[in-house]
């Protein structure tokens, strides 16, 4: 980066007063060293982009890690009704192109192209996670940016499901919890709403009153009357679930307890898959500050304990299933079956229950009530 380039040259985005969002922006877009980037060299190849190429597009998923050499990629992304072209980042020499949807694998919600003759790095998809594991001071870098910029996302509306109902609807509740507490952005707009040309908002989406609620996502999808299931599935949360596929480590419930599990299975090789009926978080992911969890002793919210656990989780390679709940559990010898909604199964050698209840799990066989270190399906919840 220039010397004399400035923070309003990189970060487009401003706040609703028009000031320029300086939350933590050196953390935002982090300009690696020579070390680190020779620290990615033998996980990349080298290219050379032209101008004006894009290089990253909307919709797409399994992305690949960018780091820019020379040149820099503007990241824009239409407004919430699919009209505008809004600019979003400028990423300069040094930094790097991503966020969680890394791990999550959500469809991106803008294009990103070269300002200029540019020369990137690229990792794939697949490669990345090597990438963070053998570099722990790095991945340290990379992950504290991608939650930054996942909040930048949040604050600023980019990608925002447009919710048109009231907001006491029963329904619209359960769409604004779940988008709120799986930290995507949405914006919710009463039915008595009108438009530029007087006529209420929701007739330009072709749909009535009888409709509603309904989701615009990306000014292009319309949902009528969504379930939770069916606007994460539109929005690509749901991982795909191969019947045949066995996990070695199945958890069920994604409260502190839950995460924690996820964070030391995966980091031992376990192919751990975590299951939640929800919103990843559990209850403690709903709570506003949290002051008596270990390691934070002046509190933090249940949202950023939350996406720091998440985050770690899958950096290590943990998959998370949401909102899937569970119908049965049928404990088995040598494995374990988990059916899901939907018509959905697992399978397992061991099922962590972490959970504040399990009662309402059917099961074909017996759950120890005291479950032993050697139980393939053992108990553990949080209060």
């Amino acid at each position: 980066m220039a010397a004399d380039a400035s923070w309003a040259n990189i970060l487009v985005m401003r706040n609703p007063d028009g000031s320029l969002d300086t939350f933590r922006q050196e953390e935002t877009v982090a300009l690696l060293t020579d070390e680190q980037i020779d620290a990615i060299r033998p996980f990349a190849e080298e290219l050379e982009i032209p101008a004006d190429q894009l290089v990253l597009r909307e919709g797409q998923t399994e992305l690949d890690f960018l780091v820019v050499l020379r040149g820099g990629i503007e990241f824009s992304a239409t407004d919430s009704f699919g009209k505008k072209n809004i600019p979003v980042v400028r990423l300069p020499e040094r930094s790097f192109t991503g966020d969680l949807s890394f791990f999550t694998n959500t469809p991106l919600v803008g294009d990103g192209r070269t300002t200029g003759a540019t020369r990137i790095l690229r990792v794939r998809h697949s490669d990345f996670r090597r990438l963070l594991s053998a570099e722990p001071d790095l991945a340290a870098v990379i992950l504290r940016a991608f939650v930054l910029r996942q909040g930048f996302k949040f604050r600023h509306g980019v990608g925002a499901v447009v919710l048109i109902g009231k907001a006491n609807d029963p329904d619209i509740l359960k769409l604004r919890i779940f988008l709120s507490r799986s930290d995507y952005p949405h914006n919710l707009i009463e039915p008595d709403a009108k438009d530029e040309n007087g006529k209420p908002r929701f007739e330009s989406f072709g749909v009535g009153i009888a409709d509603l609620p309904i989701a615009v996502i990306q000014g292009k999808r319309v949902l009528r009357r969504p379930s939770v299931f069916e606007l994460a599935s539109e929005l690509g949360f749901l991982e795909k679930l191969p019947s045949e596929h066995v996990y070695d480590l199945a958890i069920v419930g994604s409260g502190p307890a839950g995460l924690a599990a996820a964070v030391y299975g995966a980091s031992e090789g376990l192919d751990t898959l975590v299951i939640e009926g929800t919103a990843l978080g559990g209850q403690a992911g709903a709570s506003r500050r949290i002051e008596n969890y270990l390691g934070f002793p002046a509190g933090i919210s249940g949202v950023e304990l939350t996406s720091r656990a998440v985050s770690q989780a899958r950096k290590f390679g943990a998959r998370t299933a949401t909102p899937y709940r569970i119908e049965a559990l049928e404990p088995g010898t040598d494995r374990h079956l988990v059916r899901l909604e939907e018509g959905n199964e697992i399978s397992a050698g061991a099922v962590l229950l972490a959970v504040r209840a399990v009662t309402a799990v059917k099961t074909d066989a017996p759950v120890p009530a005291s479950a032993s270190a050697r139980s393939p399906v053992q108990s553990s919840g949080h209060r």
